[in-house]
């Protein structure tokens, strides 16, 4: 795509000379001359590049938003994370603040105010990290890039804009506040009693009830005419300042009347959600406008995944009027929840299609997937803890030394589900992300890794200018002693830009395409694969070969000029081809007009085959060189030349020596396989740029269990003592606090890891099928898992073993007098 955005410039500066100028018709037949042999590439940029652009930058925009996404979603159980935490340390202060007469406004507010201060800081760092991480980028991108364009011609600049910077402040500012406000509300719901003594919430079993919340609007509508109505009170009396005082809540009772009735209608909605039938409902209206109207994967799939969730509440709700345990009750209902919404998002999208029919995906389906996967996940670990506890008890049995230091770093994140849960998700969110794009990136950089498969079995492509045509290249290299003891094959062909159309078609539109007229010698060493052949022109490639050369006016077509199939979303290939699709079982043969752009000269030719997709130059026509000369009014010279070296012959040394050899031919020679390789090096290149990106999510990730690992030791430093009393030395505290971590980390990335990588290969399959491509194999990058995962653990440790080893400093007395 660089490559075709640098030359560009060249063929729009060449296309507005020769547009502007009064040419002769000598100087009309050297400007046909010069559009028609130039690189099919070039012509091709002139149509195809703006689709090209939007097909690639389409999916570059996707892999962003979607681990942009995540990486939200992940910074914002962090935060929550944090302020649930932040109440747990000041939990006596806020049950003391409300035993003197505090609201829980109050305190809601108190907790807004300090993540406000925090986000106007924080926000700003983010902004400014933002932006170097945006340089950076952009500057291994030009590396990239620079294997392509060794001129510099084509190089990114970052662009750093005002509006941009605001938008990004500001928005860091708003999502730090909700979450902040959601969490501060719920830690404002505590009981006074229980808080003041340090002792745990009880169980809520009562609740405010229905009458209470339906009248709340009632009461935020009259609210304010009860304060003009003191008002109006004391202004009789001539009291001035209680008028005023009455007069400013009733304004500010009009000012906050629509948040009043928001919370409230947000509170009947939670109420109605919590019982099941309306989360069901809405889920059925939204699996049904995405298989309907919308035709969209993304909405059906999280509506489904709704009905399930609706469905597991009424569970519960029937439960816990039967009178069974709450702890049983969650159980049953979760694990049901989470296991059924995992069973359907490991559905194969073939099988889900069978039903509701073709759904189209997009960047939503990665994010809700992620998220509907690794809380169904969660949800199921986290309430079947006890019995991953005994697990690790009976296998930890015959190691006496251990199983109180293991027992202890499993059971004490057991007893906080909701810390646990949040710190669990985050790491399993990032994983799932990087485990997801690693295998999709090493899945497909297969498809064009066979450098014989790619180009056909040739080995070195020589080039040169139309200007100083090669007489007899076979001729030539016999005479220099190369053939055939260094090279077994010898082809030429020629590229020439044409319009074509399809007359079995109803359209019958004209589109530019590139045909590539070979000579004897290409057609006969060739060693393509045919994705359809027509019946009659036999079954193997040399029977379609030998027709090519019989006959000059049959054709194949590249398995990129074909629509897949006739509903395809293939929006970067052309589509006047009409009369055959890659993904059918068989084809007729069909024809094509041929036209010459300048002339209008025009011929007929008849298909009889399409090349398979992972060869080279798949937006061209293949066919004779004849051809193009009863096409052209003028001879069309060799300008391309394939060399395929024997085996145990040198790729490099022959091209240095082709290039000698053809020196006053100006050959400049490239070994296709290092060509090849270069390419799929930079293509893997921005993928591990993605990956990279999405691994700023694990300091997140682990920043969490450094925060969790830090208010452990702070929150159990009595718990400590005790332990340290009946026996525990040193090196017990600390190597527990190390398990505790290492439990919740590991669970986080063999989780995400594991849903990472069945979703990749979900979308293997789906982007096989969907594509026809056959040749794609699907591949574990091992070592770069490892690595990605050897560092999250490490730097994991290292963010758990300061408070680990403060807190096993700690003497017992002095942790039992703690208060």
């Amino acid at each position: 795509l660089v490559r075709l955005l640098s030359l560009n410039r060249v063929s729009d500066h060449v296309t507005d000379t020769l547009t502007d100028a009064e040419l002769s018709d000598e100087e009309e037949e050297a400007s046909a001359l010069f559009f028609d042999l130039m690189p099919y590439r070039i012509i091709q940029i002139k149509r195809n590049i703006l689709e090209g652009a939007d097909e690639a930058g389409s999916f570059v925009t996707t892999i962003f938003l979607n681990m942009g996404l995540f990486t939200v979603m992940v910074g914002v159980l962090l935060i929550f994370l944090i302020f649930v935490m932040l109440a747990a340390a000041r939990r006596s202060e806020m049950g003391m603040a409300r035993a003197v007469g505090a609201r829980r406004i109050h305190l809601v507010q108190m907790f807004v105010f300090e993540g406000t201060t925090y986000a106007l800081v924080s926000a700003a760092v983010g902004v400014l990290l933002g932006l170097l991480v945006s340089a950076l980028m952009v500057g291994i991108l030009n590396h990239i890039f620079s294997a392509f364009d060794d001129s510099g011609a084509f190089r990114l600049t970052p662009q750093f804009a005002l509006r941009t910077m605001v938008v990004s402040y500001c928005l860091g500012m708003l999502i730090t506040l909700v979450t902040v406000a959601v969490s501060a509300y719920r830690v404002s719901r505590l009981n006074i009693v229980t808080a003041v003594r340090g002792l745990p919430n009880p169980p809520v079993t009562t609740s405010t009830g229905w009458r209470a919340v339906l009248m709340a609007p009632l009461r935020a509508l009259v609210r304010p005419f009860r304060h003009l109505r003191q008002a109006a009170v004391s202004a009789a009396r001539l009291r001035l300042l209680p008028a005023i005082a009455s007069l400013t809540r009733a304004v500010w009772a009009v000012v906050t009347l629509p948040a009043a009735v928001a919370a409230t209608l947000s509170q009947i909605v939670m109420r109605l959600f919590m019982q099941g039938w309306l989360a069901a409902l809405l889920g059925a209206l939204l699996a049904w406008a995405g298989a309907g109207a919308w035709e969209r994967a993304a909405a059906f799939t999280a509506g489904a995944t709704l009905v399930v969730i609706g469905l597991a509440l009424m569970l519960r709700v029937a439960l816990g009027r039967g009178g069974m345990r709450p702890e049983l009750r969650d159980r049953i209902v979760f694990t049901f929840a989470g296991v059924v919404v995992l069973a359907f998002w490991l559905l194969p999208p073939s099988t889900v299609e069978n039903v509701v029919g073709e759904l189209e995906g997009g960047f939503d389906l990665l994010f809700v997937s992620g998220i509907c996967m690794v809380t169904a996940a969660v949800w199921t670990v986290m309430y079947n803890a006890d019995l991953l506890l005994r697990a690790l008890t009976w296998l930890t049995s015959p190691i006496g030394k251990l199983r109180p230091v293991l027992v202890t770093a499993v059971a004490y994140p057991m007893s906080a589900k909701l810390r646990t849960g949040l710190t669990l998700a985050m790491f399993a969110l990032v994983f799932f992300t990087l485990m997801f794009i690693s295998v999709l990136t090493e899945t497909f950089s297969t498809q064009f890794t066979d450098p014989e498969v790619v180009t056909g079995g040739w080995h070195v492509e020589g080039r040169i200018g139309a200007a100083t045509p090669i007489d007899d290249v076979q001729a030539g290299l016999t005479d220099l002693g190369m053939l055939p003891d260094d090279l077994r094959a010898v082809g030429g062909y020629t590229v020439a830009s044409v319009q074509a159309r399809d007359l079995g078609g109803e359209s019958g539109d004209w589109d530019s395409v590139g045909v590539r007229g070979a000579d004897d010698g290409f057609l006969d060493a060739s060693a393509y694969e045919f994705a359809l052949i027509a019946e009659g022109y036999g079954s193997t490639t040399e029977d379609v070969m030998q027709a090519l050369r019989d006959d000059p006016s049959l054709v194949v077509l590249g398995g990129n000029l074909v629509l897949t199939r006739p509903d395809a979303q293939d929006g970067f290939r052309p589509e006047f081809i009409e009369s055959v699709f890659y993904a059918d079982e068989s084809m007729q043969p069909f024809t094509l007009e041929l036209r010459q752009r300048l002339s209008e000269e025009t011929t007929t030719v008849t298909v009889i085959g399409v090349v398979a997709r992972e060869h080279e130059d798949s937006f061209t026509m293949l066919a004779s060189k004849a051809l193009l000369d009863g096409l052209f009014p003028f001879r069309i010279p060799v300008t391309r030349y394939r060399f395929a070296v024997a085996d145990g012959v040198d790729a490099e040394r022959i091209a240095y020596s082709l290039e000698g050899a053809f020196l006053e031919h100006g050959m400049e020679t490239t070994v296709l396989a290092d060509e090849i390789e270069l390419e799929s090096e930079s293509a893997r290149g921005i993928f591990r740029l993605f990956v990279g990106f999405v691994a700023l999510g694990l300091v997140v990730g682990i920043a969490a269990l450094g925060v969790v690992s830090t208010r452990a030791v702070v929150e159990r430093r009595q718990q400590i003592g005790v332990l340290r009393a009946i026996g525990y030395r040193r090196g017990m505290i600390q190597l527990s606090l190390l398990l505790e971590s290492s439990f919740i980390s590991l669970l986080g990335i063999a989780i995400g890891g594991t849903l990472g990588v069945i979703l990749g290969y979900q979308a293997f399959v789906e982007i096989r099928d969907e594509e026809a491509a056959g040749n794609v194999r699907f591949v574990m990058p091992w070592l770069q898992i490892a690595a990605i995962l050897v560092l999250a653990y490490v730097f994991s440790l290292l963010a758990t073993w300061l408070p680990a080893r403060q807190a096993a400093r700690t003497y017992p007395a002095e942790a039992l007098r703690y208060e």
